[in-house]
């Protein structure tokens, strides 16, 4: 049998480990791991217990703060808005307040104009229309003096008058003078507490084609309606005011006030006629 031995052969003792030349063994051979597989796997995956517990306190603590943070913040935004809101009340109401009383000062101390109407001729239908004469006396009743007043009176025809309608009339009538007032202010009077003008005889006229238009829807029959306006302006602040008035126009027939008959030549008196009238004043 041949020997195998050689100086370049050797012997695997383990997977790792190798031994170079001539082993002699006396005895028994012990070999012992240092570490088991086993128990270094058991360790990492302690390592990684504890990693993941750590981890998972980390973000727990993480969430609480963040929970708590949020909550601190909704009740800082709930307690800002309801500071916030009673600030609003408060200035809401100090500027009311104030309002209220710039508003009763100027009720106070704002001019006030009022005109006296009254019939000063008969009303004459014929072949030209409708005529009457009013007279109407402008009088300062405000604290303050009434600048640049303009008044006049216009009389318009219908068979009846619908409260939109009168109305109507009466703003186109009041904002007509009201430009006037603005362009031509420096030329009008002045009229100081307590004083009034003259009495002013004001002719009135509706042309014939109104009249017959207002005689198609009724029996023969029209009323009459006088509208005037006063507009002025307050020395304090420039503000343009108006007091404006309808005057409704009847004739008294057997004690009772009726509409006018506007189908044939009259001529009906003043102890005949009646003025009813309603007044508007801007505050």
């Amino acid at each position: 049998m041949s020997d195998n031995k050689s100086p370049n052969n050797h012997r695997n003792l383990s997977p790792k480990y190798s031994v170079e030349g001539q082993v002699g063994i006396n005895g028994s051979v012990e070999i012992r791991e240092t570490q088991s597989v086993t128990h270094q796997h058991e360790s990492e995956e302690k390592k990684a217990n504890a990693y993941k517990e750590h981890t998972k306190e980390h973000e727990t603590s993480s969430l609480t703060i963040a929970r708590v943070t949020a909550a601190v913040t909704a009740i800082y935004l709930v307690f800002t808005i309801l500071i916030f809101s009673e600030s609003k009340r408060s200035a809401d109401a100090a500027k009311s307040a104030a309002d209220t009383a710039s508003r009763q000062l100027e009720l106070a101390e704002r001019p006030w104009i009022r005109v006296d109407l009254q019939i000063a001729g008969p009303l004459i239908i014929d072949a030209n229309g409708m005529s009457l004469v009013v007279r109407a006396i402008t009088r300062s009743t405000g604290n303050s003096p009434a600048a640049a007043v303009l008044m006049e009176s216009k009389m318009f025809v219908n068979y009846a008058w619908p409260v939109t309608l009168i109305n109507a009339k009466r703003d186109a009538f009041c904002e007509g003078l009201k430009r006037r007032d603005a362009i031509n202010q420096k030329y009008l009077k002045s009229i100081f507490p307590g004083g009034q003008e003259p009495p002013e005889n004001q002719h009135l006229s509706v042309p014939k084609t109104e009249l017959d238009q207002a005689l198609k829807g009724g029996n023969g029959r029209v009323l009459p309606v006088v509208i005037t306006c006063a507009v002025y302006q307050s020395t304090f602040n420039n503000r343009v005011y108006e007091t404006a008035y309808i005057s409704g126009i009847m004739s008294i027939e057997q004690g009772i006030g009726m509409a006018v008959p506007g189908d044939k030549v009259a001529v009906i008196t003043p102890d005949r006629l009646f003025m009813e009238t309603q007044t508007f004043t801007t505050e």
